[in-house]
């Protein structure tokens, strides 16, 4: 009896060092791959987004304000939310 609890503990020990070894393993490649990623972005910047090309841009006007066009719609769509409920 007293050989069966020290052989569960003993796998339970290798299952747990094993399991927050894998844990440790992939948190590790996944900072490395976002670092990576970071680094590529920075290197190779997209030449339409540095152009000020982004949607974003499209709907502001030159003091990077929202236009009164997109306010009007989010009001619109707010209230039609809020009307349906």
């Amino acid at each position: 009896m007293n050989n069966d609890i020290s052989t569960i503990l003993t796998d339970s020990a290798v299952l747990l060092l094993v399991g927050m070894s894998v844990v440790f393993v992939f948190l590790t490649i996944l900072i490395g791959a976002i670092h990576l990623i970071e680094w590529i972005c920075n290197k190779f910047p997209d030449t339409e987004l540095a152009q000020g090309a982004s949607p974003v841009s499209a709907t502001a006007t030159q003091n990077n304000e929202v236009s009164p066009q997109v306010v009007a719609a989010i009001s619109s769509a707010i209230h039609q939310y809020r009307n349906k409920k």
